[in-house]
């Protein structure tokens, strides 16, 4: 294993949860704003 293998990892767990964020607000928010547009 080399030395940097967390340093990568981290890394891309780092670049994974961005893009996570981004999908799960990119569906999420228009369902939000739906829901408060009918409550």
């Amino acid at each position: 294993v080399p030395r940097d293998f967390g340093k990568s990892t981290e890394r891309f767990w780092e670049k994974f949860r961005e893009i996570l964020r981004s999908r799960v607000g990119y569906i999420l928010n228009p369902m939000l704003n739906l829901i408060e547009t009918v409550a």
